[in-house]
């Protein structure tokens, strides 16, 4: 029985190398004949080309101009020694590129604590002074001192109003449970009362 197994065996270790061998002959080519084209394939730069701007980017870019230039304020920290730093000048460049702020721009200036005239005045001319280099002249350019009273606001205000959201059928409910349980322990009252009365007879 040994003696013939061994054939078998034999038989069976060529085929599976022939095998072996007919796939390293297929898929050796194919891999290297793929790895050399893609050489020459295009890239990620060339689907997203950086002069490109991303639609994202883009709705991303309006929002932050719409944003600052409805908050059109500037704080203490956009200013350093009386002139606009990076901080305060992203603000503004910001406010630039926002579609109603081509003719006419209005900034706040919230001044630092104790802060002089000299300090306010430099603060104000550093905004025009910003603005008229990129085309715009003293007409278009308003300068108030102190925060936007358009978005801003005390919230004691809105507190005091809060009870106003409730609606007409709550407060009428409540009402009416306030006045059953009045009238209840008025019953109550009288019960006792009359229980009272009837035993003092």
């Amino acid at each position: 029985m040994r003696q013939e197994s061994e054939p078998k065996m034999k038989t069976m270790n060529a085929t599976y190398s022939n095998v072996l061998k007919m796939t390293i002959a297929t898929v050796l080519p194919l891999a290297v004949g793929f790895g050399c084209a893609g050489k020459g394939q295009a890239n990620s730069t060339e689907f997203f080309p950086v002069e490109e701007t991303a639609s994202v980017q883009r709705f991303q870019d309006v929002q932050i101009a719409n944003g600052a230039n409805e908050d059109a304020t500037l704080y203490p920290q956009h200013f350093t020694n009386g002139q606009l730093n990076g901080l305060g000048e992203a603000k503004l460049d910001a406010m630039c590129k926002a579609e109603d702020a081509c003719t006419q721009v209005t900034v706040f200036v919230v001044p630092p604590t104790n802060a002089d005239d000299k300090a306010i005045q430099d603060r104000h001319n550093a905004v025009v002074t910003f603005f008229k280099a990129r085309g715009l002249n003293d007409g278009q350019i308003r300068v108030e001192r102190g925060f936007n009273p358009d978005v801003h606001g005390m919230a004691r205000d809105g507190l005091a109003k809060l009870n106003k959201t409730d609606s007409g059928a709550s407060a009428g409910a409540t009402a009416d449970a306030g006045s059953a349980d009045a009238g209840g322990a008025t019953a109550g009252g009288a019960t006792s009362g009359g229980s009272a009365s009837t035993g003092s007879k």
